[in-house]
């Protein structure tokens, strides 16, 4: 919400990897040894433009729900997707877990402002 309020005005874009950003978000995950992590990334070193920290941030707070709502013990996947957007190169990050998942209704709303599904998944 706080990158809501302030609409992009923030962002301190830089040179990184994606290889650079998650490292530091998977590493805390490892540490605590209760799930394993399947790394599927094509190019990790290929050069980004962006705010590594609010990504890193964005992207922990991603495997953080993903070891929250699944199984110990279970695989959380995160896969690097390429293509392109707008007619411009775009990278996008996949995470997967195997969780309760969520319902079409609960999907349809899940970008909706301050929205949280119910974690019973009902």
């Amino acid at each position: 919400t706080r990158l809501e309020a302030r609409r992009g005005l923030d962002f301190d874009c830089r040179p990184c990897t994606l290889q650079d950003l998650l490292v530091p978000a998977v590493e805390p995950h490892l540490v605590q040894d209760t799930h394993s992590f399947e790394l599927r990334i094509a190019h990790p070193d290929t050069p980004l433009q962006l705010d590594a920290c609010k990504t890193q941030r964005a992207l922990a707070h991603v495997l953080s729900n993903a070891v929250q709502f699944s199984s110990p013990g279970s695989p959380i996947e995160i896969s690097s997707l390429h293509g392109e957007l707008r007619g411009r190169p775009a990278l996008g990050v996949r995470v997967a877990d195997r969780g309760i998942g969520m319902t079409p209704e609960q999907q349809a709303r899940m970008f909706e402002r301050f929205y949280r599904a119910d974690p019973s998944g009902h």
